[in-house]
């Protein structure tokens, strides 16, 4: 026999579902006499979508009623949360017999559109989501894993953005307003080509399946719980190895991760870590990154959005030599054991315990370009402390003594920067030139969202540059904002592209949510800085000492802000 013939048995790398199950609600009978509530995203022209919509129930049912809009915020704002959460008790207020959410055109907000669905339904208030028909499986997904079996929904057919006003009206009346009605009027309709599987369950620790490596390969491939990569079969054997690893219980529960909203014990953490390669000692760092993504500021439920960004895990503490992770030449390269199997942990976390895929095995994860997993990246303390400046973890409030892992949201980098020279200015001139050439456009989502978390990795070479004429991290960061700067034109611009119709600079100033620096004139040439929140910046010194390169990694606003846990060892 030959070690492809051996049989192993393994466990599953899923974890407990917690969502209970809704009841479906019947729907309204005649729609005359019904008030129903428009309940909009300022996404994807939603306002001229139910325009549209309203005026084609009138005609059928002239004693319909309809609350506008603006009578509700946005559900898919900088304070998502706190307004779905509200929304049952807000159409109560105001009489909603039914109600109309929309638009769902991208993987953030067609999850927010379907959780508003499921709170309204669950006060007994029917909902229609109004979601482009790319996002039906997501959206039948996620209604699923939060309970809802069947989710009323009406298709939106083709790209929103690629339509002009007269085709997106003419779709809205003649195309989804039918849907919309009958909706209203019965049952969650799904059609097969927008069906998603309910979500599957297995107890903790109990075999489900046996067969050789090979066999393992293609059953957890079909299932869709790996990263398209062969993976370690976890054996219980394995499994016990991780759990001596850690002070925790095996039932431990780390957290709750959406959106497949399933319970993340130690021993679930265990199994995926055994899939990615890792060994047992890493243990206490898969359990802290899983609890820093399970934290609610960290927005796990975003995950699945068409930008297609990926969790990047930062490791910064005295653990980080002793367990073997690179901080120098070829930081953020694969090759390394410890820091390529925990970048590999974290993706498999998201497949596995948050339930983020993409097909054929799911639909949830709706990367449009998406990218690989990232390699951990680990912070250079001896070259930090060298120059007098404070490593991430205690910038953000742990002793130097302690162990941290952070994970945050990453779309991509820069190109490499190299800058030279004994003082400041050319590096910092440099660094932010690029930092606007990359991030320009986007950047005005940092405004929007009210966060910006963006990580500057910098060889040690060039840091002892700038610490060496005075500088300290928050010089930096308030240099670079200065320096990496964009034509508001730009901005006033770009936000129709992605599909976003609320985004006003100059109200936003006028209200307080955006900086004052962003309206020290009403010129549309005027220049605004990239980064709206300097103090977000992450700064972590990384890579080979002997040259002289940067790198910015740009995350995606409020989608996996930087959240660090520290790590529990035995010793």
């Amino acid at each position: 026999m030959t070690m492809l013939d051996v049989t192993h048995d393994v466990v599953s790398p899923l974890g407990r579902l917690t969502a209970e199950t809704l009841d479906e609600n019947a729907g309204l009978e005649n729609l005359n006499g019904r008030k129903v509530a428009l309940v909009w995203d300022l996404l994807f022209s939603g306002d001229k979508m139910m325009e549209e919509i309203q005026a084609y129930l009138t005609s059928r049912y002239p004693g319909v009623e309809f609350i506008g809009h603006e009578n509700f915020e946005n559900i898919h704002g900088a304070d998502e949360r706190r307004v779905v959460k509200e929304l049952p008790d807000r159409l109560r207020e105001l009489g909603a017999d039914a109600a109309i959410i929309g638009v769902g055109a991208c993987g953030s907000c067609t999850p927010a559109v379907l959780r508003a669905c499921v709170v309204s339904e669950r006060v007994g208030i029917p909902a229609v989501g109004l979601i482009s028909e790319g996002f039906g499986r997501q959206a039948v997904a996620v209604a699923r894993a939060q309970g809802l079996a069947q989710p009323r929904v009406a298709h939106y057919p083709g790209v929103p953005t690629s339509d002009d006003e007269q085709t997106l009206r003419a779709k809205s009346r003649e195309v989804i307003s039918p849907l919309v009605e009958a909706q209203l009027i019965g049952a969650g309709i799904i059609s097969d080509q927008h069906d998603a599987a309910l979500p599957e369950e297995f107890a903790a620790g109990s075999p489900v399946f046996s067969g050789s490596l090979a066999e393992v390969q293609e059953h957890f491939h079909d299932k869709g719980w790996t990263d398209g990569l062969p993976v370690i079969p976890p054996t219980r054997e394995l499994c016990e190895q991780m759990l001596e690893h850690t002070p925790l219980p095996a039932d431990h529960v780390v957290g709750v991760l959406l959106p497949e909203g399933r319970e993340v014990t130690v021993w679930s953490v265990a199994v995926n870590g055994v899939m990615a390669g890792c060994r047992p000692e890493y243990m206490p760092l898969l359990i802290a990154a899983v609890a820093a993504v399970a934290d609610p500021f960290f927005r796990l439920e975003d995950a699945g959005a068409t930008p297609g960004w990926e969790p990047q895990v930062i490791v910064s503490g005295p653990k980080v030599r002793e367990l073997g992770l690179n901080d120098g030449q070829g930081a953020l390269k694969m090759g390394n054991r410890a820091n390529s199997t925990i970048g590999r942990f974290m993706k498999l976390c998201f497949i596995n315990l948050a339930g983020l895929r993409i097909p054929p095995a799911g639909a949830t994860d709706k990367g449009c370009i998406g990218a690989g997993f990232n390699v951990a990246l680990a912070e250079n303390d001896e070259a930090t402390h060298a120059i007098g400046w404070k490593t991430m973890r205690e910038e953000m409030g742990y002793g130097v003594d302690e162990t941290v892992v952070a994970v945050q949201s990453m779309m991509g980098s820069t190109l490499p920067i190299y800058s030279g020279g004994h003082t400041p200015e050319n590096h910092l001139q440099l660094i932010g030139e690029h930092i606007a050439g990359t991030t320009g456009h986007w950047s005005y989502l940092g405004v929007m969202f009210h966060e910006w978390w963006p990580l500057l990795v910098m060889s040690p070479a060039i840091a002892e540059v700038l610490a060496a004429n005075g500088l300290s991290k928050d010089d930096v960061r308030r240099e670079l904002a200065e320096r990496s700067k964009v034509s508001a034109r730009l901005w006033e611009e770009y936000p129709w592209q992605v599909g976003t119709d609320g985004f006003k600079l100059d109200e936003m100033v006028a209200d307080g949510t955006a900086p004052a620096a962003y309206g020290e004139s009403t010129d549309r040439d005027r220049m605004v800085p990239t980064l709206s929140y300097p103090d977000q910046v992450g700064i972590v010194l990384a890579g080979d000492p002997q040259r002289n390169q940067s790198r910015f990694l740009v995350n995606n606003h409020e989608h996996g802000p930087r959240v660090a846990v520290a790590a529990q060892f035995l010793d």
